[in-house]
């Protein structure tokens, strides 16, 4: 009978409180059940403690409309005793992945607080149906209705509002015991990657075909080309006119045409084509330089927009632990078990994960920014990607490393290109101390005699004062240079493979240990204390391990993408710079 006359009193209370409300494009519906657990509640609430006999959960079933934000609960039970269970009721339509999964693989936008545009309206049955999800409030946290408590539920924008419900079942903590425990795992297994997400094969191509930088490598390696051409053309002939003894005896004298032809002589034609081709060898490395600098860059900054997104879900958890752990401190020091200070500590706490939650999504935004200039596509929306920061590390030694470096480097190459350059310019400036010769032959028609006549003439330069002898000794400076230029190469590279790999394998060892200790450890102790709980551990201590748990989860994301990051740097020849003028 006590549990009819609840049920009455509420059903009249909430009739009271949509009476007068116009009815809206996609209601909202809201019904109460008599106090006996629902059947689409069990799995949710197998998370949280069971209540004391004789506490019943009274379920509330919210249709959330797919545009508008999560609904405020307008009224309690009065006479529940027992956790009051939220139900959240999808619409059909709405994906239902993990949210962490689409934390880890779609940029997170800013979470913003909206107004409802809809109000709660008794249940109609033409409201879309979907899932039951749940939310739980302590029962020492409900109220009557005049005085009603809103459980503290962030509201994302629409879009994400669904997403951001399924992930986490709010608790707000007892002053003394609670009976429910928030248990949030860190680093689940991911969903289906979505049909829309990016590849790291589709954003190449489009770098590919969109970034500057590697158009113009390509154009000059073309240029190169046209230089290759260009210096094994032989010498044009030359034709002309030639007139003689015009107006002698007033006749036009002699009348006829001439022809000549410079022959190349020490086979420069062939050390000039060499030297060309050495050039266009260089320029091929120097497009290779730019596309591994291009896809290097691209690579890196893929898994920092995943480890961004990752990271914007942890500490959007530190910051809920942070809000509870205030609230709960709030609490204490109401009932005079804790000072005025540790209120101030957990304050501190709270705004401290805020500003790091903030700062984690200006790291995204920056990130993916970084990724779309790198494409060429600046105005690219954002878009999931398809990846895991999780996947097995490459293993790499020092000796190993080093002697792929030198054997593959394209900067390597090209620098020798350079030496082989030089070595063929020396001979052909030597070359050039030998003159070409010069031909002319003529034929005149002689009026005077009515003869024809003919003309022949060789012309040869005669090397006195410009045997070439400038050329020659720049020529072997370049080579001295180039040769110096490879000695270079080679220590700059092992220069910066000494910091890189150090980075490398401060930060794999550190991703090491993380896995193999202080994350199963950190784990661990939250589970021991969750088991124990609140016989063993208040809620306090409970929310310690948590924030502990989160921050060494954060910690391992931020060496997970610098292992990554120097990982792709050293297997891609330590090229970085994508948006680098080729040849910089």
């Amino acid at each position: 009978m006590k549990y009819r006359i609840c049920c009455i009193s509420i059903a009249a209370l909430l009739a009271t409180s949509v009476c007068g409300i116009a009815l809206a494009r996609e209601p909202v519906h809201c019904s109460v059940a008599t106090p006996v657990a629902s059947p689409v509640d069990d799995a949710p609430a197998a998370r949280f403690a069971q209540p004391p006999a004789g506490h019943g959960p009274s379920n509330w079933a919210v249709a959330v409309p797919v545009d508008h934000s999560p609904p405020q609960v307008a009224a309690q039970p009065a006479s529940a005793r027992g956790p009051v269970n939220w139900n959240v009721a999808v619409p059909a339509g709405r994906s239902s992945a993990h949210p962490l999964r689409q934390f880890a693989r779609q940029p997170m936008p800013q979470l913003v607080q909206q107004p409802m545009k809809q109000p709660i309206r008794q249940q109609s049955p033409a409201a879309p149906a979907g899932r039951i999800l749940s939310v739980t409030v302590p029962a020492a946290y409900q109220t009557p209705a005049e005085n009603v408590e809103q459980p503290p539920m962030p509201i994302p924008q629409p879009e994400l509002a669904i997403q951001h419900i399924e992930n986490e079942s709010i608790a707000t903590p007892a002053v003394r015991q609670p009976e429910t425990i928030v248990d949030t795992p860190f680093l689940p297994e991911l969903q289906p990657v979505p049909p829309d997400a990016l590849t790291l094969e589709q954003l190449e191509r489009i770098a590919l075909r969109y970034n500057p930088t590697l158009a113009q490598a390509a154009m000059a390696v073309r240029a190169a080309q046209g230089e290759c051409v260009q210096a094994g053309l032989y010498p044009n002939p030359e034709i002309g006119y030639e007139g003689a003894d015009v107006g002698l005896e007033d006749t036009s004298g002699q009348q006829g045409a001439v022809f000549g032809q410079e022959f190349v002589t020490a086979g420069k034609l062939r050390l000039g084509r060499n030297v060309a081709g050495h050039e266009l060898q260089q320029a091929r490395r120097g497009r290779q330089i730019q596309r591994l600098k291009v896809l290097n860059d691209l690579r890196i900054a893929c898994y920092e927009v995943l480890v961004a997104q990752r990271t914007i879900h942890v500490n959007q958890q530190l910051l809920n632990i942070g809000e509870e752990a205030l609230k709960v401190t709030q609490k204490l020091r109401d009932a005079q078990e804790l000072s005025e200070a540790n209120v101030l500590q957990a304050r501190i706490e709270a705004r401290t994960a805020s500003v790091s939650l903030h700062i984690a999504r200006n790291r995204h935004t920056a990130a993916w920014r970084k990724l779309v200039n790198l494409l060429g596509r600046p105005r690219m929306e954002a878009a999931p990607l398809d990846g895991d920061v999780e996947e097995e590390l490459p293993q790499l030694d020092w000796e190993g490393t080093l002697n792929n470096i030198w054997s593959q480097s394209p900067e390597l190459a090209q620098a020798w290109a350079g030496v082989r350059r030089a070595e063929c310019n020396v001979r052909l400036q030597c070359a050039e101390r030998i003159p070409n010769i010069s031909v002319g032959v003529g034929t005149k028609w002689d009026t005077p005699a009515g003869e024809t006549l003919a003309d022949v003439g060789v012309g040869i330069a005669i090397p006195i004062f410009d045997r070439n002898q400038g050329n020659i000794t720049k020529a072997q400076a370049e080579l001295i240079d180039a040769k110096n230029e490879v000695r270079r190469v080679e220590l700059d590279l092992r220069d910066r493979l000494a910091s890189a790999f150090e980075e490398y394998d401060s930060a794999r060892q550190t991703v090491a240990t993380y896995r193999a200790s202080i994350l199963p450890d950190a784990k661990k102790s939250q589970d021991m204390i969750i088991a124990h709980y609140p016989d063993q551990f208040d809620y306090l201590t409970l929310l310690t391990a948590q924030r502990t748990y989160f921050a060494v989860s954060l910690e391992y994301l931020d060496a997970l993408g610098q292992t990554w990051s120097k990982c792709i740097e050293i297997d891609g020849m330590l090229l970085t710079g994508g948006l680098e003028a080729p040849g910089e």
